[in-house]
């Protein structure tokens, strides 16, 4: 009977439930324990077990619901880090020094006037000089 004292009052509700005795809602755990041990189909053993039992459900429902509450706080965490991501990448590409356009490119690559043909001077211009020389010489991946 001492093992009645260690449980929780709702454990206990649902113990006098379970031995299908008549269980009032505002029943303390004194009261509740009074109404459990003197019933004639008492017995002290299978009450015992039974409590066990009622005490394992409660605490695996209660870590079903932890784990619930985990995973849709961690679906929210995942949610709300996608949605930042998603803005500050759609405020890089909205910011004026994202969006280049191709008139501005005039002024960022230098003018060249074409005398005589001579291509060196446009690939110095534009800074394809290495490239230029490795395709003209066979160098690298260029090497036929």
């Amino acid at each position: 009977m001492a093992y009645l004292g260690k449980a929780r009052k709702e454990d206990l509700r649902q113990l006098a439930e379970e031995l299908n005795l008549n269980v009032g809602d505002n029943m303390k755990m004194a009261d509740l324990s009074k109404l459990i041990t003197p019933h004639p189909d008492y017995d002290e053993e299978f009450s015992k077990n039974l409590l066990t039992i009622v005490v394992e459900d409660r605490k695996l429902r209660e870590q079903q619901e932890f784990e619930k509450e985990r995973e849709r706080l961690d679906r929210e965490f995942q949610s709300e880090k996608l949605r930042l991501e998603s803005e500050r990448l759609k405020g890089l590409t909205s910011t004026p020094e994202a969006k280049v356009s191709i008139y501005e490119l005039t002024k960022v690559v230098p003018k060249f006037e074409m005398k005589d043909g001579d291509i060196f001077d446009l690939i110095r211009a534009t800074g394809k000089e290495s490239w230029h020389r490795k395709k003209t010489l066979g160098i690298g991946s260029y090497a036929k």
